[in-house]
């Protein structure tokens, strides 16, 4: 699946450019089918650190239904992207539609992290097959002082290796908008993958202009 990927990257179909409406997914990739030792070897010195001064501080891992998870998750995600300024392409109310839905619990699973009074951590996966994908992830300011989110997302790693999966997506990078995510990510020493960008033809001058009108306000509608 990888390589594919990476083909198309470098590959354009004869009449086809790739979109510049778009930037390309670009995300870390873990691979699940070696052991626990072996994926805690490669993380890097940094990861490895916040990760053993989690697991001894006297966390408590938990592993609700997805419902569940969301709904005691919501509130730190909100305060998250209050502290950090930043508004995420799905609001909260979309995924209060998603886990409401009986099939929620088919599709996703979660991780949620306690410091013995509150919720300091959790996160969400998504997938089935051999893909899971790390939804979404937040901490409380008293989870980032035990480093809580290291371990909430080593968990999900770990549940996600335990049903099967082949892979494991961290869920998208952006190191220019978001440094500091991506170097969380990149401490866990995935293979760095950007998917291919979509496909448009090459029409006429004419026929591209008008395209181009039309692409334009499509991508503004959507952000509405």
């Amino acid at each position: 699946m990888l390589p594919v990927l990476e083909g198309w990257m470098h590959d354009t179909l004869p009449g086809f450019e790739a979109s510049k409406l778009f930037e390309p997914y670009r995300t870390f990739v873990l691979d699940l089918s070696v052991d626990d030792a072996t994926r805690r070897a490669a993380l890097s010195g940094h990861w490895r650190k916040h990760l053993r001064s989690a697991e001894h501080a006297g966390l408590q891992v938990e592993h609700p239904p997805a419902g569940e998870t969301w709904r005691r998750m919501r509130p730190l995600l909100v305060e998250m992207q209050g502290r950090k300024d930043f508004d995420s392409p799905l609001p909260p109310e979309f995924w209060d539609d998603v886990f409401a839905a009986d099939e929620a619990a088919e599709h996703f699973r979660g991780v949620v992290i306690g410091d013995g009074s509150r919720d300091v951590a959790a996160a969400l996966v998504g997938g089935d097959g051999t893909l899971a994908t790390q939804l979404l992830a937040s901490t409380s300011p008293d989870g980032l002082r035990v480093n809580a989110g290291y371990l909430s997302t080593w968990s999900a790693i770990q549940q996600e290796a335990g049903l099967g999966r082949h892979f494991f997506d961290l869920g998208g990078v952006d190191p220019d908008a978001n440094p500091g995510g991506w170097q969380f990510k990149h401490g866990l020493r995935g293979r760095d993958v950007t998917a291919p960008l979509p496909m448009v033809a090459e029409p006429t001058r004419a026929r591209s202009f008008a395209i181009s009108i039309a692409e334009h306000l499509a991508a503004r509608a959507s952000h509405r």
